[in-house]
């Protein structure tokens, strides 16, 4: 993003005939495009990889839950009764 507006200032305010400007111009552009290479499919701007599906087909998915657990924490029966109500295939625990 300031690399963007960087490049705004740079057409708005340095004079094209100097070679500074140019020396300036064309880093910035190509720092300005290979963000966007990296960024732009994560965006509305570029269509979905994978279709979303609203058919909840219980044989042919499974379920991953995750929590962050801290070693710690002795009040383990609220994560005990949500894998019980949850059911997940599986478990991932991570600590923070």
């Amino acid at each position: 993003m300031l690399a963007f507006v960087l490049l705004i200032a740079e057409v708005l305010l340095l004079d094209y005939s100097k070679v500074s400007f140019w020396l300036l111009f064309i880093p910035t552009l190509l720092v300005v495009a290979y963000q966007l290479w990296w960024i732009l499919p994560y965006t509305k701007l570029y269509s979905q990889e994978v279709a979303q599906t609203y058919d909840l087909d219980d044989i042919n998915s499974i379920k991953i839950m995750t929590a962050n657990v801290l070693m710690t924490n002795k009040n383990i029966e609220k994560l005990v009764l949500l894998i019980k109500e949850n059911k997940p295939d599986v478990l991932v625990t991570l600590e923070n």
